[in-house]
């Protein structure tokens, strides 16, 4: 039986014998007693010293088998001709399972792709040449280098790093949240050198500054910030730096880099090495332009609602007077005030909620249907009607016009808001006019008022809540400044546009302009509609 086995057993190939390493010349090499040596000098200058070949191999296998790392070593061909203990627990292949094998048939086919290009470039190169890679069955990481030797073979040492291969990609999984953390976040971060260097800057605080982040990376805080005109507390940034305060915010306007003016919340902070050095500053940056926005429409709605609040006190309060007996038609005249002063107030309220849905949803409420711009026109002179009876009104609608999809009453309504308007700031005795046409593959209404116009620097504005043209003594305000700003609000939820110019001839001329509706939509809109 046991020579059967002895005769089925690999060979075990020895390593090279440690004789074969060079030494060079003057080297005393150590003797015990019973050990022959000889030394000759090779064509190299370097001086060999002969070993008997089973010393040799006995202390090779001993230096090998107690090193901290994994060996093994294989021939010119690729084959295995001696693992130590710790390689073999690396593999998790026993030296019988190996020896005499080519390394190809041994590796798992995931390491073999890490493996294969250092074990070229170590036997062409003769370089040593590092390795690592993943047996994902057995979710081991396994480091390792491959080193030439004179015999065309290569040594291998590898070890098992998983632990430190976890940590490390645990590590790498950190940076990478922070980095898209950093980077996505949806208000502006950066980090800045106490000098006032920029270190770093994320997409939004470029967006919002309305700079490049090679312009912003390109200078320092301050000079950033004074571009666009962001006046700094350099007093607490000081504080901060002798650590009197670790942190502060302020709530500034700025202009961006397009010259649009714009109100942001700036917050900075002062993060410290272990040893309270100074490391960089945290600098956080928040548009915060719509609250502020929307801030100041609650006061102006607040002064809106103010006025007829008090008109109506009023006149209850005189009703309500004990020591006085009011005559029926003053009595009747404070009650219609009171009337006329509440539908103020409701239709301004209306006004509010209609502006704040289109603004959260973005779209009209009811649903979009196929219309012409004539049904339009028709439909807002049927809402100002009443308050056009005195007025004569130019209609001019361009024959062979083409159809459109839109929330027909909204629509009407931005009509009959302008014509209203029109009528408004147009004199008495003044015709308005109001016409649809065919321009730029969009169908533009017009509507014209004999007004004193519109200067350039109002032309947006009037589109702000609660903005109001001065239009002289001769023409007396009334409205609440919210009518354009739903107008614009209803035209841009079906992707058009508004905007007022000259009227030629004098006074103002209010232009909107709808896409047309698409012919295949509204094919299936009229077939369903029947």
């Amino acid at each position: 039986m046991g020579s059967k086995s002895e005769a089925h057993r690999k060979p075990r190939v020895r390593p090279a014998a440690v004789s074969e390493y060079p030494r060079p010349v003057g080297v005393p090499v150590q003797q015990t007693q019973g050990d022959t040596y000889r030394a000759q000098r090779g064509p190299d200058g370097h001086e060999r010293t002969a070993v008997p070949r089973d010393m040799a191999q006995a202390r090779a296998e001993t230096i090998l088998t107690n090193a901290g790392e994994g060996f093994f070593a294989l021939d010119a061909d690729g084959r295995f001709t001696y693992i130590n203990p710790q390689a073999e627990w690396v593999i998790q292949h026993s030296a019988h399972d190996v020896l005499g094998r080519v390394i190809w048939d041994v590796l798992p086919r995931e390491m073999t792709s890490a493996v294969k290009g250092p074990y070229e470039r170590a036997r062409t190169d003769g370089v040593v040449a590092s390795f690592e890679g993943q047996c994902p069955n057995r979710k081991k990481w396994i480091s390792g280098r491959m080193q030439p030797t004179r015999t065309g073979g290569l040594g291998v040492y590898l070890r098992a790093f998983t632990t430190e291969k976890r940590i490390q990609l645990e590590l790498q999984e950190s940076d990478e949240r922070f980095r898209a953390t950093f980077e996505q976040a949806p208000v502006g971060i950066a980090h800045l050198a106490a000098n006032g260097q920029w270190l770093r800057v994320n997409r939004r605080l470029c967006e919002i500054l309305g700079f490049s982040r090679e312009v912003l990376l390109a200078q320092t805080f301050e000079v950033a910030m004074r571009l666009a005109d962001l006046a700094l507390d350099l007093e607490q940034i000081e504080l901060a730096l002798r650590d009197k305060i670790w942190s502060y915010d302020i709530e500034r306007r700025f202009v961006r880099g397009n010259g649009e003016r714009a109100w942001c919340h700036l917050s900075v902070s002062l993060l410290r090495d272990s040893d309270q050095t100074p490391k960089y500053f945290i600098v956080m940056i928040e548009d915060i332009s719509a609250r502020k926005a929307a801030d100041e429409v609650l006061g102006a709605t607040a002064h809106e609602l103010r006025l007829p609040i008090s008109h109506v006190k009023g006149f209850v309060s005189s009703l309500l007077r004990t020591d006085m007996d009011w005559q029926e038609d003053i009595r009747r005249d404070f009650l219609a005030e009171i009337d006329h002063e509440t539908d103020r107030m409701s239709h301004l309220v209306d006004d509010l909620l209609d502006r704040a849905r289109l603004s959260s949803t973005g779209q009209s409420q009811t649903k979009r249907s196929p219309t012409t711009p004539g049904e339009l026109i028709a439909g807002g002179l049927r809402r100002v009607r009443p308050d056009l009876v005195s007025r004569s009104v130019e209609i001019d609608v361009s024959a062979g016009l083409p159809r459109l999809e839109a929330d027909v009453p909204a629509m009407e309504r931005v009509l009959a808001n302008l014509l209203d308007n029109a009528n408004k700031y147009s004199p008495p005795d003044a015709c308005i006019g109001i016409s649809a046409g065919h321009v730029d593959g969009m169908v533009e209404f017009r509507v014209d008022d004999a007004g004193p116009g519109v200067p350039d620097e109002d032309r947006e504005r009037i589109f702000q809540p609660f903005y109001r043209r001065d239009a002289g003594d001769r023409l007396p305000l009334s409205g609440h400044g919210l009518g354009l700003p739903i107008c614009r609000s209803i035209v841009a939820a079906h992707d058009g546009h508004i905007r007022v110019v000259d009227r030629p001839g004098g006074g103002a001329r209010f232009i909107v302009a709808l896409p047309l509706a698409p012919v295949q939509r509204f094919r299936k809109a009229t077939t369903t509609s029947y």
